[in-house]
């Protein structure tokens, strides 16, 4: 979640790397999910983003900040 918060924060103050991170819309809105629709949570589908998309957010993310792996 934390994650979805930054880059929440970083919109507004740093819209250009925003944009520079794919589906980062896609990320913030996951994490409203999480914050505020606990109750209607499905376990599998949770897992199964993170598994697939979390690699590929951290390098995408990286990249835009000058980082490397």
């Amino acid at each position: 979640m934390n994650v979805g918060e930054a880059l929440s924060r970083v919109r507004f103050s740093d819209p250009d790397v925003l944009d520079a991170i794919p589906d980062a819309f896609k990320v913030i809105g996951m994490r409203n999910v999480l914050a505020h629709g606990y109750d209607s949570l499905d376990p599998d589908r949770i897992l199964d983003a993170v598994e697939k998309n979390l690699p590929q957010l951290t390098r995408d993310t990286r990249g835009t900040l000058g980082q490397s792996d």
